[in-house]
């Protein structure tokens, strides 16, 4: 068995809908899709181009089986992987990209994740870009504007941390009713944000919306089957504030994995995350979350500074 490797957060999400630095441009426009997906092309080995979501939940680029096949991929089970998901762990086989081209950067060649999908369901997404395939320096994505900077940028505030062993965003906002800082996970492959049980219910839920909503895992079945959506009401992450947010509540793998089962814990997926502008600092470890809109702002000058928190890191 191969090391456990760590990330991929929302694999089935989209293909259900269905490292050296890189040079050349530097900025990149991305193309929303789906249910808010942020996407680019990607060129492998001359052939494409093929649509992949940039995912900060993603330690790992992945790509789909049958876009795999058709570029020569073959199963044999010699390379593989145990990879987590937002809901299991699975085993995965892995695949070499030749001269994988993003957009007009220069072209790699990176080890992918493949990710199986089931026959019935389209194929609207070929794969997912992850940090493996982002250059050290960190990058800034405007996800209201989808542009995405792959320029050096400084994170200011540290509104949360850079792991640089899983490659993965973790921060902590601050959300009425809770008693203690809310820890986040950044996923923009995720398209909806994700609380856990051991997040308060607000004492006004029946405010809330009146919508289910289904999360399906890695081989597409379905494993929170019409989960309710509730209100999250004063959040703040980083100089971000919404009066009023909108997550589902749902115990997944991610949480366990990731050792904040018993703590109030969200997944912040793409609903939220499209009010704001993340800057990720690799060379200082820590990333800032700004507001893309002068509505995004806070009506102060009061951060949550990840490292005043005094929080356990993710196991």
């Amino acid at each position: 068995m191969k090391p456990f490797k760590f990330g991929l957060a929302c694999l089935a999400c989209i293909l259900g809908l269905s490292i050296s630095a890189p040079s050349g441009a530097q900025t990149l426009e991305l193309e929303p899709i789906g249910a808010g997906y942020l996407t680019l092309p990607v060129m492998i080995d001359g052939q494409g181009p093929y649509r992949f979501v940039f995912d900060t939940g993603a330690s790992h680029t992945a790509i789909a089986e049958p876009v795999a096949t058709a570029l020569g991929f073959v199963s044999v089970w010699s390379d593989y992987d145990d990879i987590q998901s937002l809901t299991r762990v699975f085993t995965a086989e892995r695949f070499e990209l030749s001269r994988m081209q993003i957009g007009d950067l220069d072209p790699i060649d990176i080890n992918a994740v493949v990710v199986p999908v089931a026959p019935e369901n389209p194929l609207v997404i070929a794969g997912l870009i992850g940090s493996d395939a982002i250059g050290p320096q960190g990058y800034q994505i405007d996800f209201a504007r989808g542009v995405l900077n792959l320029d050096l940028h400084e994170a200011r505030f540290a509104d949360g941390l850079y792991d640089p062993e899983r490659r993965l965003l973790y921060g902590a906002a601050r959300i009425a009713g809770q008693r203690e800082p809310v820890r986040v996970f950044i996923d923009s492959g995720s398209p909806y944000t994700i609380v856990n049980q051991a997040f308060r219910e607000s004492p006004r839920r029946g405010a809330g919306v009146n919508m289910r909503y289904g999360i399906f895992g890695v081989d597409d079945e379905e494993e929170e089957d019409g989960v309710d959506a509730r209100p999250l009401r004063r959040v703040q992450f980083g100089g971000v504030c919404w009066g009023v947010a909108t997550a589902i509540k749902a115990e997944l793998d991610i949480f366990t994995a990731l050792g904040w089962e018993d703590v109030p814990a969200m997944v912040m997926g793409m609903d939220m995350l499209s009010a704001g502008i993340l800057t990720v600092d690799r060379e200082s470890g820590f990333f800032d979350f700004e507001p893309a809109t002068p509505e995004a702002a806070c009506d102060h000058d009061r951060r949550i500074r990840y490292t005043d928190l005094r929080l356990r890191d993710p196991a």
